[in-house]
């Protein structure tokens, strides 16, 4: 059974079902006749879809107004939904098709969420250490030659 939501004005389609979570803008679609469609042929092709086997891992924060799908290597969705009940509703219709996943309630640790942010940090410290201590040696009267170019 298919099971999908209308959301933002009717201009965003998010679906579980077919082993893929499908979501897009449908503007340029009259409602009634995607409907239809979606019920006999299937999803259009111009509908963005993740297959369930590509998904990683989904983030559903409470207070937050969204849903995160990470999938792929490095790649991640993250689905808007204003409405409480129908974000709950998705997640819920989420948690039924893909049982093999380990589901938690919580808020993700600091080190997850800055991790990227920690790393340039310390990289540019390091580069910003080496040029200062070049520097400074040079300052002391030592002599750098550039080699081979």
């Amino acid at each position: 059974m298919k099971k999908y939501w209308f959301l933002k004005d009717n201009t965003y389609l998010i679906d579980v079902s077919e082993n893929s979570i499908y979501s897009g803008s449908v503007k340029k679609y009259i409602k009634s006749e995607l409907v239809n469609k979606i019920e006999r042929e299937g999803f259009p092709e111009d509908i963005f879809s993740v297959p369930f086997s590509y998904i990683k891992s989904i983030e559903n924060p409470e207070g937050k107004k969204s849903i995160t799908i990470f999938y792929g290597d490095q790649s991640e969705e993250e689905v808007i939904i204003e409405n409480e009940v129908v974000k709950n509703e998705f997640f819920g219709e989420v948690q039924n098709q893909l049982e093999n996943f380990e589901y938690l309630k919580g808020k993700p640790s600091v080190f997850k969420h800055a991790k990227a942010q920690f790393f340039a940090v310390l990289f540019i410290t390091g580069i910003f250490v080496w040029t200062f201590y070049l520097a400074n040696e040079i300052e002391k009267g030592y002599q750098y030659e550039v080699v081979g170019g």
